[in-house]
């Protein structure tokens, strides 16, 4: 089965899953893995260790960016340019989203991606086949939600991460998760601000060794970026305007214009949490 890779939170997995292909949503090792795109200009350390990421894998691996940022336009030209051997698609997600304009261009660039999907291989979808994708996907994430409480914020976020590169396939490792030895007295805090590099999971660590935790990882790789819980009678009327509205509709990516949803997600999730303090970290040049 060939792997579609991606890393922005507007691809949906369910859409290429259903075209019959398997979608990774990749999470950058960073330092120390390659250094194909190292000497490149212009490139934050995070679309920098993306690209290492995609230049690393075999001949003929398909990859998907997005316009979300202007460091991602620059990643697509770059591997575009570079690896002139791997299919590459560029999906245009609009920054406004209060517009019925907005959405219909977000859905027609889902058709758009589908027909890249299919000229990889993949077969276009029936309504039924992307209604019983969408209900996987959509029950994998309540389980994954429900093991949350016991596990500790490393193994949560690690968790994400795995379900993101592997899919469906990886949402039964939260029922046999180990366990975390929490400390009841540690100071609630969240996370906040530009995607984590794999190797940057130590943070949560860190944060535990002095006396915190995290309740709230609202990176733009982490929680925050989940889709909203699938619409079930929407997904029966029509699931490709369900998927779009679950995604497009509802992740409150600090992108957005106006990213009035970014602070209303804060504003629900921090009390909500418990959270009595915010951790703030970037990467340079992360302009969003």
């Amino acid at each position: 089965m060939t792997t579609v890779a991606y890393t922005c939170p507007f691809v949906p997995a369910e859409w290429i899953r259903a075209h019959g292909l398997k979608a990774s949503r990749i999470v950058p090792p960073g330092r120390g893995h390659g250094a194909l795109m190292e000497a490149t200009a212009g490139l934050c350390p995070f679309a920098r260790a993306l690209l290492n990421d995609l230049a690393g894998r075999p001949a003929g691996s398909p990859a998907v960016f997005t316009t979300v940022c202007d460091q991602m336009r620059r990643a697509a030209e770059v591997f575009a340019a570079r690896c002139p051997d791997r299919p590459c698609f560029v999906m245009n997600v609009p920054a406004t989203w209060r517009t019925p304009a907005a959405m219909g261009m977000y859905v027609d660039e889902l058709r758009r991606l589908g027909g890249f999907l299919v000229g990889l291989g993949g077969s276009a979808p029936t309504d039924g086949q992307l209604t019983e994708v969408m209900l996987d996907y959509d029950g994998a994430r309540r389980q994954l939600a429900a093991a949350r409480d016991g596990l500790t914020a490393r193994q949560y976020a690690e968790l994400l991460a795995d379900f993101g590169r592997c899919g469906i396939d990886a949402a039964g490792d939260a029922c046999h998760a180990a366990q975390a030895d929490r400390k009841t007295d540690a100071v609630p805090l969240a996370i906040v601000g530009g995607p984590l590099l794999g190797g940057h999971f130590e943070v949560f660590d860190i944060v535990e060794r002095f006396g915190g935790r995290i309740v709230l990882d609202a990176t733009a790789g982490g929680e925050l970026t989940s889709p909203a819980p699938l619409d079930r009678h929407r997904a029966d009327e029509n699931p490709l305007a369900a998927l779009a509205e679950a995604y497009f509709g509802a992740i409150p990516h600090a992108m957005r214009r106006p990213n009035s949803q970014f602070y209303d997600y804060l504003r629900r999730e921090l009390p909500a949490r418990g959270a009595r303090g915010v951790l703030y970290r970037h990467h340079t040049w992360c302009d969003t």
